[in-house]
Order: C-alpha cells, then sequence, then structure tokens
C-alpha cells in the first residue's frame, strides 16, 4: 500500500515537531511520505523539514492527492489556513504520536494534532484543527471545540468544555466541570475554578481576567 502524500503547513518549530511525529508514527506503522512545509516564508533552522514554497502557491507544490497537516499555534491563523487548504481542493489528516494514550469512546475530529505523552481518558470529543501538544491530560466527559490550543502539560480535569479557538498555556489547569467560552487565553499555569463566559484573558490563581 502506497504512502499517503503529506505536507505541513507552517515551517516554524512546532513544525518540526509535527515532523518528528510523523517520523515516530512511520516508525510503528508506515503510513505517510512527509513532502516537507508551506508557509510565506521559510524559517531558518528548519533541519530535515524542507521548505516546499508559499502555502500560496501550494497547488503547484504538491500532488493533488496530498493530505495536509496545519502547525501553527495561533488558533485563529490555524483554522483560517485549513479553510484555504480545504478551498484548494486538499483534505486534512489527524496526525496522534505513538506516545500518547487515548481511551475509549475518544473521538478526534479531522485536523487534530496529540502530542508524545498526553493522555485522554475516556468519552472525550475534540473538534477539528485543535492542538494537544505533549503532556496534556484531558479528563473523562471533557470537550473542545474547533480550532483549541492546549500547550504542553495543560490539565483539563473531568467534564471540562473548552469554547472553540481558545488557547491554554503551558501548565494551565482547569478544573472539574467548568466551561470556558470560545475566544479565551488562559495563561501559563492559571487555575480556572468557575465558567468563564467573557472572551478574554486570564491569568493566576484563581484566573482573573486581565484584558
Amino acid at each position: 500500500m502506497p504512502y499517503q502524500p503529506l505536507f505541513i503547513c507552517g515551517s516554524g518549530g512546532f513544525a518540526r515537531e509535527v515532523a518528528w511525529i510523523v517520523q515516530e508514527i512511520n516508525r510503528i506503522s508506515p503510513e505517510y511520505e512527509l513532502l516537507g512545509a508551506v508557509s510565506p516564508l521559510a524559517e531558518p533552522g528548519a533541519g530535515e523539514l524542507p521548505w516546499l514554497g508559499p502555502d500560496s502557491h501550494v497547488e503547484h507544490l504538491v500532488p493533488r492527492n496530498a493530505a495536509f497537516v496545519v502547525a501553527v499555534g495561533n488558533p485563529a491563523l490555524r483554522l483560517k489556513i485549513a479553510k484555504e487548504m480545504y478551498n484548494k481542493g486538499f483534505q486534512a489528516v489527524t496526525l496522534i504520536h505513538p506516545g500518547a494514550r487515548i481511551g475509549p469512546r475518544v473521538r478526534l475530529a479531522e485536523g487534530t494534532i496529540v502530542a508524545a505523552g498526553s493522555t485522554l481518558t475516556t468519552d472525550i470529543y475534540v473538534g477539528s484543527f485543535c492542538i494537544i501538544n505533549l503532556h496534556v491530560t484531558i479528563g473523562h466527559d471533557s470537550s473542545l471545540d474547533e480550532g483549541v490550543t492546549l500547550h504542553p502539560a495543560v490539565n483539563l480535569a473531568g467534564g471540562s468544555h473548552i469554547g472553540a479557538g481558545s488557547e491554554l498555556g503551558t501548565g494551565a489547569i482547569v478544573l472539574p466541570n467548568i466551561s470556558l467560552c470560545p475566544g479565551i487565553i488562559l495563561g501559563a499555569g492559571a487555575v480556572a475554578n468557575r465558567n468563564i463566559t467573557v472572551k478574554g484573558t486570564y491569568v493566576g490563581v484563581p484566573a482573573k481576567q486581565i484584558s
């Protein structure tokens, strides 16, 4: 069975981490032919991830049957790029590092990336184009809407709900049965101990709005 051609949207540090996820997947069970990265400009230090050219010309840079994944941390930009790729006729893949632990009745929508060391327990829904970074834990009966970014070591307790396009910083914690509205930024190490219904940036323990 031939490999699925795959290109990464983005050429920064996280794109290199995603390339490593692809390599680890292929090491266990060969699935993808990683073509390289597309982005407006090549970024220095790309290592083994070749820059193919600008994403605005991607249809001329990769085969028409190639799939894509978006390795961009900013939620709004990631969803914008995904829409552009769909409009050009490409389909997204979902990538799960072999070192992640995925329990029963966990549903991952298209374009989501799950990094090494993360644990998703049971009865969880993750929307399209979410990033679940290194060593994230997501408890039972939680849900993430589209485009959520969870930075390393985020801890979502059971029954959490994270609104679309939200971004949770490294080590942030959401306590059981707490809901965050769309577009929230929860700072590194912050603790959400109550429902947050107003879009903005929240930091501290407990988390308080600063903008």
